[in-house]
């Protein structure tokens, strides 16, 4: 061999980490938190590991300061990994992780004012809202707002 041309895994991980804390901000700059779940490679890859501690050196103490917030609390390699790297296995993981907040929300709800009696129960789906984005509204409350996936559809309708 003459020659052999690699890259830096854990740099590229601290990019990753510092891309998404640069999104987040740009996408909601006036939030002082963010709830994120965090996903990483399959645990057979050594590769993933390193991914995953250079993203955790630029995440890691944003989560300390509570500026970003693991709402499952997997903060571990192997409570994060997608086994196989297949995208099945990753959204399995994220629809779990998704009706739990839902259910720990729900459990900590506050009684729902007389005008609005219980909470649209197709919003509590998360099958209803793969793969959409843009504006909706709750029919019964006037909610309307710009729901998103990744993060306003489950914050703007668990909080009316």
């Amino acid at each position: 061999m003459d020659y052999y041309v690699a890259y830096d895994n854990e740099k590229v991980g601290e990019l990753q980490g510092q891309a998404l804390l640069d999104g987040m901000k740009a996408r909601f700059p006036s939030a002082k938190t963010y709830n994120i779940e965090l996903f990483s490679g399959a645990s057979t890859d050594p590769n993933a590991a390193v991914f995953f501690n250079g993203a955790m050196k630029i995440l890691q103490p944003k989560i300390d300061d509570g500026t970003l917030k693991v709402l499952s609390g997997q903060t571990a390699i192997g409570q994060t990994q997608t086994t196989g790297w297949l995208a099945a296995n990753a959204q399995t993981r994220m629809d779990n992780l998704l009706t739990k907040v839902v259910q720990d929300r729900d459990a900590q709800r506050r009684p729902v004012p007389e005008r609005h009696p219980r909470p649209c129960d197709h919003h509590l789906d998360p099958q209803r809202w793969q793969g959409q984005a843009g504006s909706a509204g709750c029919h019964r409350s006037g909610l309307r707002g710009g729901l998103d996936p990744a993060d306003h559809v489950w914050r703007a309708v668990l909080d009316h």
